[in-house]
């Protein structure tokens, strides 16, 4: 296979070199297009037994050297030649490679991003692209291989939509994510909160570094009142606060539950008959306290036109309980 995968790349380099090309013109549309297509199976080809390592949730090490080493080479033509279907400068960035298969890289995208999907498709019957591959390269940026699912961005149906099909949409939503909260937490980690296994979790509103786990929702809490200490720099601002950390002790106490955290119309597929087909973008996801699907749903699309209404539809409302 090693052999096959050289013999590829001189080919791709053949293709693109000045000489194969003409000295006026452009890789060709054609050629372009083959070469996507044929890196594309032969990385599924090469992640086609994945499912037969069962003693690993992963390949072994050997096989994701292997593999990683394929894209690695090609990286640049994955960028070049692909389509990008998401992300902007820093954040992550999702390309299709082929009809069948996506790539998903940045900094920002995390290891346990796949590793939950996983836990996810195997506990629930939520839509979700399988993991093909992850790795992380030496830079620190990690890269998922996964399924490629068609289906069209709600964020881009949305302006088009009745009433009656959002309401379709929404009971659909409020069935996954019932299914999704129904989880059951280890024992062992009863009342924790972090990702799926207990981990570091990763939340754009917490902070800008994966943080935690946290023991109990009081931990929980006292975190996120630590993450205001800037207000003590003033006597306001410290009578401030110290308003806020009484509210959030009165705060009722919440169950811990799975939370996707980042339920947004750009991260919900669907097809012609607004039937959902992907909840895309799982790397905040985590076990959280029961009101933080509904407070990140609403902080997220507040500003999104029909959002917040269409949220109650779905998700119970807790108001500005932390």
């Amino acid at each position: 296979m090693l052999v096959v995968m050289l013999v590829f790349r001189e080919r791709l380099y053949k293709m693109s070199s000045p000489l194969s090309r003409g000295a006026a013109s452009s890789f060709s549309f054609v050629s372009r297009q083959a070469a996507i297509w044929i890196l594309g199976e032969v990385m599924f080809t090469l992640s086609s037994h994945l499912e037969t390592h069962e003693s690993s949730k992963f390949p072994c090490a050997a096989d994701q050297r292997l593999r990683s080493c394929v894209l690695n080479h090609f990286e640049e033509l994955v960028m070049n030649w692909s389509r990008r279907i998401y992300g902007h400068t820093g954040s992550p960035r999702v390309y299709r490679l082929t009809k069948t298969i996506a790539i998903k890289f940045c900094s920002k995208t995390r290891s346990h991003e796949a590793e939950t999907m996983r836990f996810v498709r195997t506990h629930t019957s939520i839509p979700i692209p399988e993991v093909v591959d992850v790795w992380t390269k030496e830079d620190g940026c990690v890269t998922m291989v996964m399924e490629w699912v068609e289906g069209q961005n709600l964020a881009v149906v949305w302006p088009r939509l009745l009433p009656a099909d959002k309401l379709h949409v929404a009971d659909q939503l409020k069935r996954y994510l019932n299914e999704l909260r129904s989880l059951c937490q280890p024992t062992d980690f009863a009342g924790w909160i972090g990702t799926h296994d207990i981990q570091p979790i990763s939340d754009s509103l917490l902070s800008n570094k994966p943080c935690g786990p946290f023991t109990s929702g009081q931990e929980f809490n006292q975190f996120l009142t630590s993450r205001l200490a800037f207000m003590e720099s003033t006597d306001d601002g410290r009578a401030e606060l110290e308003g806020v950390k009484n509210e959030v002790l009165k705060t009722p106490h919440h169950w811990v539950v799975f939370t996707h955290s980042d339920i947004m119309a750009r991260n919900i597929l669907v097809d012609d008959r607004n039937d959902i087909v992907a909840i895309l973008d799982w790397e905040m996801a985590g076990w959280m306290p029961e009101q933080w699907e509904y407070l990140k749903a609403m902080w997220m699309g507040q500003y999104d036109e029909g959002w917040p209404e269409f949220v109650h539809l779905f998700l119970k409302p807790y108001g500005n309980d932390l």
